[in-house]
């Protein structure tokens, strides 16, 4: 129940930040003609915030930064941590950055959205990687 709460309310936040973004972006070229630089700099701060709290909103997009990094240390293609495949090199991958993830505060769910994965994929990645840290410790 409180997760539907949740998601509605992030939906709702979501939409009005579109409607936001938007305005911003069609506003910025008049604002620029008629007020100046400064005010353009103004319309800036207001899109970058705009974007700082999207990523607030859908945490999933923070994560691939991390996928790029860990796809890159590993000599894998973004899509590959992001796919079905089952190789041991991918999954590795993949429970790195689910582990990134989790640290960073990120839930099962939000997780899973990210990696297009179920939420039990990435449960059972979460207790093998904290399992290989435990004997690793």
């Amino acid at each position: 129940m409180e997760g539907d709460q949740a998601f509605r309310v992030r939906h709702a936040m979501l939409a009005s930040l579109d409607g936001l973004e938007q305005a911003v972006h069609s506003i910025g070229a008049a604002v620029a003609a008629e007020f100046g630089d400064d005010a353009v700099a103004r319309v800036r701060a207001i899109e970058a915030d705009a974007q700082m709290l999207r990523r607030v909103l859908l945490p999933e997009s923070m994560l691939d930064e991390v996928i790029e990094v860990v796809a890159r240390t590993n000599g894998l293609p973004v899509a590959a941590i992001r796919g079905a495949g089952r190789s041991k090199p991918v999954v590795a991958a993949r429970w790195a950055v689910m582990a990134i993830a989790r640290k960073r505060g990120m839930s099962a769910p939000e997780i899973a959205r990210a990696l297009r994965c179920d939420q039990s994929s990435v449960t059972h990645g979460l207790r093998r990687v904290a399992a290989k840290l435990e004997a690793a410790g």
